[in-house]
């Protein structure tokens, strides 16, 4: 919810930049769901990928959780690194349970965020006035940023028109740092149509796909446990005997 306040806070010249608030709530947060799904797959495909590594704990460049492991005090990073070695000892059982342990907080963290960025987003347009536009340095026409602009659009286009943004709707909207004053022919209710946007992308390629991905990542943790229970030593033997008639 703070990361979708201070991003929907900036705003230069009193209007909000949809290309910064969409990369910095829905294109960095797409990039890591690429890392993660990337780790999720099964450990002989990860092994042929440059850079990424099979192990659970984050071996590569390209595993997130060995970045996020480094960042943990020095006690905690030890007392991990002792749990991941007692896990690489019994490496057929642990490594998907540790993997997809690792996968579900790391999703579970991310719902979060997501959740909190839509709601935030939300609140701040039931309760304040939000003023958007569009601004970007490179050479981008009206025209080229409709066809983005609907192109991104296209998943929700059919349920929701309203947040498909027209191309009149950019051809007004559009700012620049040089000149901060409003178009004097514009109509002010014109900046905050964009808010049904901005709520279609975070929720389309944000919200869902993590919700999706933690539920799979909970679903194969419930099975890997169950499977490192049996198939531990001596576990097969032990439900044997309290499958017998007479149980000691």
């Amino acid at each position: 919810a703070s990361a979708a306040a201070g991003a929907l806070s900036f705003q230069p010249q009193g209007r909000i930049n949809v290309v910064a608030v969409l990369g910095v709530l829905v294109g960095l947060p797409g990039v890591l769901l690429g890392l993660a799904i990337v780790n999720a797959l099964p450990a002989r495909a990860r092994r042929v990928i440059p850079l990424l590594g099979s192990e659970p704990e984050g071996g590569g460049l390209l595993q997130p959780a060995r970045w996020a492991l480094r960042m943990l005090p020095r006690r905690a990073r030890e007392a991990l690194d002792a749990a991941f070695a007692r896990g690489r000892s019994l490496d057929r059982l642990s490594a998907p349970v540790q993997r997809w342990l690792l996968l579900s907080a790391s999703q579970g963290a991310a719902l979060a965020f997501q959740a909190g960025a839509a709601g935030a987003l939300l609140a701040l347009v039931a309760f304040s006035d939000l003023s958007f536009g569009w601004s970007t340095t490179l050479r981008v026409e009206p025209q080229a940023a409709h066809r983005i602009a609907t192109a991104i659009a296209w998943p929700w286009a059919w349920a929701w028109p309203e947040a498909v943004p027209s191309i009149d709707l950019l051809e007004r909207t559009r700012f620049f740092r040089i000149a901060p004053s409003p178009h004097a022919h514009v109509s002010p209710e014109i900046y905050g149509r964009w808010w049904p946007f901005v709520l279609a992308a975070m929720t389309c390629y944000g919200l869902l796909p993590r919700a999706i991905f933690f539920a799979v990542a909970r679903i194969r943790l419930r099975r890997g446990l169950a499977r490192a229970m049996v198939d531990a030593p001596g576990g097969r033997r032990l439900l044997g005997r309290m499958q017998a008639p007479l149980v000691e």
